[in-house]
């Protein structure tokens, strides 16, 4: 395992990526350190883009399987006071959400706080500037509406790039995977799984 300290970065307005600093003892380690934003978080009716993730099953309060507990959701339309209409990232689907199931807090979500709506090229343009700790990583959509992209920086013979990991979802799209034979039920349980895994830097 690697040894990663977990800060924040402010890459783009009102969001807060992870940042792994890799040191070599080997063992990893979780910051507590709170991304520097003002202490109210606005509420997911500011958010210009739009995206939130879910902090509750939708088989809880509906009894059917159109959102687990982390999935990111974009925020399509409102519907009815605090009820929106809303797209899940992992299935394709819309349905309705009521606001108190979903937030865009930063700090409660490894894969929300990862999370850009970008392509590959935007992604490689904000990995690739100067300092960034090598492990800094983004998740983004892939060309596939059902898989993610891990873009994750690192150094080989003392020369900055980017790997791009795909993430897929099982057929039942209950389960995230990287490799078959590793299942996660949440991208944030995948996601840090793989942070103190050595082939990813």
């Amino acid at each position: 395992m690697l040894n990663c300290f977990m800060n924040y970065l402010s890459i783009s307005k009102n969001k807060f990526k992870k940042t792994f600093h890799i040191s070599s003892n080997h063992k990893k380690q979780i910051s507590s350190q709170e991304p520097a934003s003002d202490p109210c978080t606005p509420s997911v009716t500011d958010d210009s883009e739009g995206w939130v993730f879910t902090v509750t099953d939708s088989c809880s309060v509906y009894g059917n399987n159109d959102f687990k507990k982390g999935d990111i959701l974009h925020l399509e339309n409102t519907y009815y006071e605090r009820w929106w209409i809303a797209k899940n990232s992992r299935t394709g689907q819309t349905f309705q959400v009521f606001d108190d199931w979903i937030t865009d807090r930063p700090g409660e979500s490894v894969a929300f706080d990862a999370w850009q709506n970008i392509g590959r090229e935007e992604a490689l343009k904000q990995l690739l500037v100067p300092n960034l700790n090598l492990g800094t990583y983004i998740l983004r959509p892939g060309s596939d509406a059902k898989c993610y992209v891990l873009c994750v920086l690192y150094e080989v013979s003392g020369e900055r790039d980017v790997k791009f990991y795909q993430i897929h979802t099982t057929d039942d799209q209950t389960q995230y995977y990287m490799q078959p034979e590793h299942t996660f039920p949440s991208l944030d349980e995948l996601l840090e799984f793989y942070s103190g895994m050595f082939f990813l830097f």
